[in-house]
C-alpha cells in the first residue's frame, strides 16, 4: 500500500468516494490539474476522510499544510468549507480548521 493510500485511507464522506480520496491524495501533493478534473468529474470540494492517520482530514487542510497555495484556491472557489474542523484529538479539545494548518 502507498503512503498517501494509506494516509488517506478510510470512508469518504461524499457521495463519489473513489473520487474524494483521489482528490485528498491530489490535495495532499499540490496536483491542482488533476483536483480540478477530479471536482470536475464529480468530487466534493469538502472532501474528508475517516482513515487512521487522517484524522477527519479535508483536502482544504492537506492543501494548505503542505503549502499548496494553488490547490487551495481552487478548492476555495469549488465552495470548500473553511471552518470545517479535524478530529485530531479524541476528546475533540483542540480542533484545527484550514486557517490553522
Amino acid at each position: 500500500m502507498s503512503f498517501l493510500k494509506h494516509l488517506f485511507s478510510g470512508e469518504s464522506q461524499g457521495q463519489n468516494a473513489e473520487l474524494d480520496h483521489e482528490l485528498l491524495q491530489a490535495a495532499w501533493a499540490g496536483d491542482a490539474a488533476k483536483a480540478s478534473a477530479l471536482i470536475d468529474k464529480g468530487a466534493s470540494a469538502n472532501a474528508k476522510t475517516t482513515g487512521v492517520l487522517s484524522y477527519g482530514t479535508t483536502a482544504l487542510m492537506a492543501a494548505s499544510d503542505h503549502g499548496h497555495l494553488d490547490v487551495v484556491n481552487l478548492l476555495l472557489s469549488k465552495g470548500a468549507r473553511v471552518n470545517d474542523r479535524d478530529d485530531n484529538k479524541p476528546d475533540r479539545s483542540f480542533r484545527k480548521n484550514a486557517l490553522m494548518y
